[in-house]
């Protein structure tokens, strides 16, 4: 099964333990009662569900934003749970939600587990086989994008986008497909797809030509083309095309009540509504949905033969840790281990034998798997037997709640039955009082930051006969030091660092430092910001700046000594930049939000001992003209420079120019023109300025 897209997102690794041995935890005695056998299509589902006030849903909780656990009380949220228990509400019943992996969630429905399956599902033939479909209620269709004079011709398929920079919306269903078709294949780099907070922002990047293409929903593609005056061009649609509706057991009653729900709340406006609220679709823009799905499909003949089983698995209990559904995550200290237990139940048909797998499946945080490490099973379990199964873990050295979910895959690597997991929450470490020994230094400046500020951590143990600088928790053999020396270190939460000197003597002492990092309600999350090379290049040696910005985003810049080289960047995306000044230079990336959360990167800039040139001036005006119009283009180099040269669009129009003048350049064709200045030093140094214009009838 497919979805429209699947995003998701040290610490010791301690070795998933499953007690199934001799030795450990048996599986309990299998029950007197008959194992469990899919459930017939009933003519009485409704009559059912009225009766106990209740309609039992399995979605798949790992694919926002159709369903997926909030920050807030990691609870399940997205457009899926919203949708059911509106649904819910109009046919007068209370909707539970059981979490299954997503490929085994119909197999949950004919097993009898959930009454429906919402959980993103497209309404495709092969499906229609053994389940029946509602009314659509989302459909999507992609259109694809490129400059006018781009040399893409047509994306005919998802293939056609190899060897070119591809922008999408962050936590759109295209991400995800990009990142499931090309990014995890290997067919592109992940460089090479660059995620924006706003559609704003990505076209801005398009007329840049910091990206070829840009794939979003075929609505405001269409638009943004229309009314560009020729600059863009539709260069390919519906390569992702999408048909959501609800699944239902094959003749079950409550799919008329489910469709007369569908039909009410798209004639109220309830359907669009929530379609905007998680999706982010304008209400114009949301693709009309047909009063009902299309008759039955032909005869459709199966080659494969069906499965002589199906692949179950239930939740029974939490045996440790019980985290009480979130509300109450048990507390454990930075860095210490525990053991995690639940009790499941066979809940399928097949046997579970030793070549089936326990294994994580993603959390709230890269955390999250807490050393965790997949397993298969000792000893077989049949249907209708209960299991318990124990993980050997370690709580992360950062503060936080971790909410981290594992499940069953069968002897096919295929997922199946009720994703369980496993919460607790880490507090701030406490720092015990200690009384120094002589001879030994350590201190931080700044001691209090905001997330991704440099620490700088000097310490002098002249003398010791080894030196160890780490943080709070992790294995500090790992992370030998010179015994005098300093490193600056770019905290995102609250931690706690330690200096370890052994002394000749074999004596130990330990200082703590704690970095308080305050962070800002409702800022955005750095999750990663480095350069490449990490500490030193050379003066007009280029710097590959790397990024990638989680939460509610409304503006990214990124700054070289405070001064802008990127404004309104994407929240995933790489950028070249050629320092041009000798000495320390600090790279800064700030992430706007309700608050502002802010990053900074160090580099050496080392002189190659013959100065470079320096691009003092270089403009291209106008901005914007008319076709026929001339532009003119002034520069002005400083420092020593062996060639100056300038480009439209890559191609060469002047070889060698002085280290100032001017000249105009008159275009005969529509479109958008990038420029670009290029001066080299005595060995190859560059500097780089780049200029762009747009040409409209």
């Amino acid at each position: 099964m497919s979805k429209l897209a699947r995003p998701f997102i040290g610490v010791a690794i301690i070795a998933v333990v499953i007690m199934l041995s001799a030795c450990g935890p048996q599986p309990t005695p299998a029950p007197t009662v008959p194992p469990m056998t899919p459930t017939t299509p009933a003519n009485d589902d409704l009559a059912r569900v009225q009766a106990s006030g209740k309609l039992r849903v399995g979605t798949s909780g790992d694919y926002p934003p159709f369903a997926f656990y909030n920050t807030s009380n990691y609870q399940l949220d997205g457009l899926d749970i919203a949708l059911m228990r509106e649904i819910g509400r109009r046919i007068g019943v209370q909707v539970e939600f059981s979490d299954f992996a997503f490929e085994g969630v119909l197999d949950a429905m004919r097993l009898g587990q959930v009454d429906v399956a919402a959980a993103a599902i497209s309404a495709t033939d092969a499906r229609r086989q053994i389940v029946d479909f509602t009314n659509f209620y989302y459909i999507s269709q992609d259109g694809i994008i490129a400059l006018n004079d781009s040399p893409v011709v047509a994306i005919r398929s998802v293939e056609d986008i190899v060897g070119r920079r591809i922008g999408a919306q962050r936590g759109s269903v295209y991400e995800t497909w990009l990142r499931q078709r090309l990014v995890d294949t290997g067919l592109i780099s992940p460089s090479e797809l660059l995620l924006y907070a706003r559609l704003d922002d990505a076209v801005r990047d398009l007329s840049n030509r910091r990206i070829d293409l840009l794939v979003a929903d075929l609505g405001p593609m269409q638009s943004i083309v229309n009314a560009s005056r020729g600059q863009y061009r539709l260069v390919g649609q519906q390569l992702n095309v999408q048909q959501l509706a609800v699944a239902t057991r094959k003749g079950s009653t409550l799919l008329g009540a489910l469709n007369q729900a569908l039909t009410q709340m798209q004639a109220d406006g309830t359907l669009t509504r929530l379609i905007t609220q998680y999706l982010g679709v304008p209400p114009e823009q949301v693709t009309p949905i047909p009063t009902a799905t299309p008759g039955p499909p032909p005869i459709i003949i199966v080659t494969e033969p069906a499965p002589a089983c199906i692949d179950g698995m239930a939740f029974v209990a939490d045996l440790t840790y019980d985290d009480q559904n979130m509300s109450s995550p048990p507390v454990l200290q930075p860095g210490q281990p525990f053991r995690k237990g639940w009790r499941v139940r066979n809940s399928g048909t097949c046997t579970w034998t030793t070549a089936y797998t326990f294994s994580y499946d993603g959390g709230n945080s890269p955390l999250a798997q807490m050393g965790g490490q997949t397993q298969v099973i000792a000893q077989p379990v049949v249907p209708g037997q209960t299991v318990d199964f124990y993980v050997d873990l370690v709580a992360p050295t950062t503060p936080g709640t971790y909410q981290g979910f594992w499940r069953m895959r069968n002897d096919r690597r295929i997922g199946f039955g009720t994703r369980v997991y496993v919460g607790i929450r880490v507090p701030p470490p406490v720092i015990p009082t200690q009384t120094p020994l002589p001879g030994v230094t350590f201190s931080a400046n700044p001691t209090q930051i905001s997330p991704g500020q440099p620490v700088l951590f000097i310490w002098n143990a002249q003398g010791a006969q080894a030196a160890y600088f780490y943080p709070q928790g992790q294995l500090w053999s790992q992370y030998p030091v010179p015994t005098v020396g300093q490193q600056t270190v770019y905290p995102q939460v609250t931690t706690t660092y330690e200096l370890r000197v052994v002394r000749f003597d074999g004596a130990i002492e330990i200082r703590q430092l704690v970095i308080q990092v305050n962070q800002q309600p409702g800022a955005p999350v750095i999750r990663e910001f480095t350069t490449t090379p990490q500490n030193q290049v050379t003066l007009g040696q280029a710097v590959l700046l790397r990024w990638d910005v989680q939460g509610q985003v409304n503006r990214i810049r990124l700054l070289r000594n405070n001064a802008v080289i990127l404004d309104n960047a994407p929240v995933v995306g790489t950028i070249q930049d050629y320092p041009q000044v000798a000495g320390q230079n600090t790279y800064t990336l700030e992430a706007y939000g309700a608050g502002v959360t802010r990053a900074s990167r160090i580099l050496n800039v080392i002189s190659s001992g013959l100065p470079g040139p320096t691009i003092t001036t270089f403009t291209v005006t106008p901005e914007s003209i008319p076709v026929g119009a001339c532009v003119t283009i002034r520069w002005e180099v400083s420092g020593n420079a062996t060639s100056i040269r300038i480009t439209r669009n890559g191609q060469q129009i002047v070889s060698s120019v002085g280290p100032s003048g001017a000249l105009q350049d008159c275009l005969t064709a529509r479109g958008f023109y990038g420029y670009r200045l290029e001066a080299l030093g005595p060995t190859g140094q560059p500097a780089v300025r780049e200029r762009a214009v747009t040409v409209y009838r």
